[in-house]
């Protein structure tokens, strides 16, 4: 995929000398509809971009996507010959009272069929804007030290595509959760990570977590992630539930010399700059898999510490 956008953006600059421009929203589209993704990849990564803009379309097709081959159309023939069909982009929510045809629908597919909603299937929204979508988050605190306390609040609605994209876009990333007292992710983060990176050490455990809604869930194992957090290799260490959660990264982790720059959405970690990213919930994200290949030499152990 990443090979994919930068071959993209190398025939968009060549059209931009002959004043060739598009502009945000269609070549946001046509970016997606040329990635060869199939109907359900494409919804989802229409659900994590926050706008429907170029930028924010490279940034989820990376996170849902990275590297994998979705056998990409090939892009083809001189750039002077590309002709685009420009395709209505924007749509308008009106309130429930309102009448049907004042309200602005959903643009077209590339097959002429009007998009929906990943979650309800209407027509006047996707899924981001969804009135149904479950993403309330609540701050809990307790007294009791047996339960970790997590900020996220669990998908107890029947909505897999909302707690699908959430665990997808986070890929191979580890959610900013400053409220949680514990890093701790779910079993399928987990799986994506280890087919990602392979072996990891694990052991088993029980702890218990008590998540936005209330619910508790006990910990199955803890596993010890070999990541790299900008250029500083670091080992997580996480306890691991069977709910479909991403890597939460808690206080504990943060406190390993963590400054956030929220104004500016950038973070300092371990005194270096480190990029930040956004879920299409809000949440930040950071990349904690190793891509780059000039890798400072610095181990840092980001383990947790033991409540007495």
């Amino acid at each position: 995929m990443s090979d994919y956008i930068i071959e993209f953006d190398k025939r968009y600059s060549k059209s931009k000398k002959y004043d060739m421009t598009l502009p945000e929203a269609v070549l946001a589209f046509k970016l997606l509809d040329n990635a060869g993704l199939s109907s359900r990849d494409k919804q989802l990564a229409l659900t994590a971009s926050s706008d429907v803009k170029y930028t924010s379309m490279k940034s989820a097709l990376q996170r849902i996507f990275g590297e994998r081959m979705s056998g990409l159309t090939e892009i083809t023939g001189n750039v002077s010959s590309i002709t685009i069909k420009q395709e209505p982009v924007f749509y308008t929510q009106q309130n429930k009272g309102a009448k049907s045809k004042e309200r602005g629908t959903n643009p077209l597919n590339k097959f002429g069929k009007r998009t929906k909603c990943a979650i309800c299937q209407s027509v006047f929204h996707w899924a981001k804007d969804c009135p149904d979508k479950v993403n309330s988050v609540n701050f809990v605190e307790s007294e009791s030290e047996i339960l970790e306390n997590c900020n996220i609040t669990l998908f107890t609605k029947e909505q897999p595509p909302v707690s699908e994209i959430f665990v997808l876009e986070s890929a191979c990333s580890a959610i900013i959760d400053t409220a949680c007292t514990r890093t701790v992710c779910g079993e399928s983060w987990f799986k994506q990570l280890l087919e990602r990176t392979g072996d990891i050490s694990t052991v088993t455990s029980n702890r218990a977590f008590k998540f936005g809604d209330g619910k508790v869930v006990n910990s199955f194992m803890r596993a010890t992630i070999p990541a790299q957090i900008g250029s500083t290799n670091c080992k997580i260490e996480t306890e691991i539930v069977k709910v479909y959660i991403p890597l939460l990264l808690s206080k504990a982790s943060l406190k390993a010399g963590t400054v956030l720059d929220l104004k500016n959405d950038r973070a300092i970690m371990f005194n270096k700059p480190v990029e930040l990213e956004f879920t299409s919930s809000g949440h930040y994200c950071v990349d904690i898999v190793k891509t780059k290949p000039e890798i400072q030499n610095v181990h840092v152990n980001i383990e947790e510490r033991e409540r007495t």
